[in-house]
């Protein structure tokens, strides 16, 4: 009975073994119980940032991050910078440098060499990864304008933000039907829930109204603006758009001014 016991418990102890590697996670090149970070859930992020790089900001984009789930590896302490001038690693997956187009923003890893690296892609899910890389994320979102220059962005988590101002409606007098507003151009292909700045103005006598919603949407309004006689009135908000990128507004009186403007966005994993 006692070599059957010790039978029984080495066989454990090799089963315990192998259930601990199995479900290790490599972090920052290092291998680490899933109980680390268990209790963040996956996919995870900490401290995720992505900006303009500060010399370069026409075609460098900086990345940074305490932690990053890709895929099932946890990477940790990424500081990378990715040029759209470049080709492959922390450059373009494909192809050459196009302008009035969005490029889907990744952090990518090569388990061979324990190399984490960031790379652009025009794709939305499939990105040509360098010989290598079998991992990827994608994290965001960055258009390069009409000018072949990146817009200036700011992005912490999901959440991105513009740095400079991005109008796309102005009408006066506005629409009394309801009207479509294209936002492709400064909202990616995978962005529903987006930021909005909008005024109303009028200089009639009596209140005028501003509704707004997706272009898919059944509901009445998703935005609701009132304003009085010879007044203007802001709002600042989260509403969705549609998978074309597309919102609709109406006014109840022709004589009303409005402007919208979009101030970021949600990336949509």
């Amino acid at each position: 009975m006692y070599r059957k016991d010790i039978k029984i418990c080495f066989v454990l102890v090799i089963f315990l073994l192998i259930a601990i590697l199995s479900s290790s996670i490599i972090l920052g090149g290092k291998m680490y119980s899933d109980t680390r970070i268990k209790n963040v859930g996956r996919p995870s992020k900490k401290n995720l940032f992505i900006q303009n790089n500060t010399t370069n900001p026409n075609y460098q984009i900086d990345i940074n991050a305490d932690y990053l789930q890709v895929q099932s590896i946890a990477l940790a302490d990424i500081d990378l910078t990715v040029d759209i001038t470049a080709s492959g690693v922390n450059g373009l997956d494909t192809g050459s440098e196009a302008s009035d187009t969005w490029y889907s923003i990744w952090v990518i890893y090569n388990p061979t060499t324990n190399t984490i690296s960031g790379l652009l892609s025009t794709s939305t899910n499939s990105p040509t990864l360098p010989a290598g890389y079998t991992k990827s994320r994608r994290i965001g979102w960055i258009r390069n304008n009409n000018s072949s220059n990146f817009m200036l962005i700011y992005q912490s988590g999901n959440w991105c933000w513009y740095n400079e101002r991005h109008i796309v409606l102005t009408s006066d007098p506005a629409a009394t039907s309801w009207t479509d507003v294209d936002c492709s151009g400064v909202l990616p292909p995978t962005a529903r829930n987006i930021c909005i700045s909008i005024q109303l103005a009028t200089i009639a006598t009596g209140s005028a109204q501003l509704k707004l919603r997706s272009n898919d949407s059944t509901r009445d309004f998703q935005i609701f603006l009132i304003t009085g006689t010879n007044m203007i009135s802001g709002y600042s908000a989260v509403m969705q758009c549609d998978t074309n990128q597309i919102i609709e507004y109406i006014v109840t009186r022709a004589d009303e001014a409005i402007r919208i403007d979009i101030t970021g966005w949600e990336e949509s994993e």
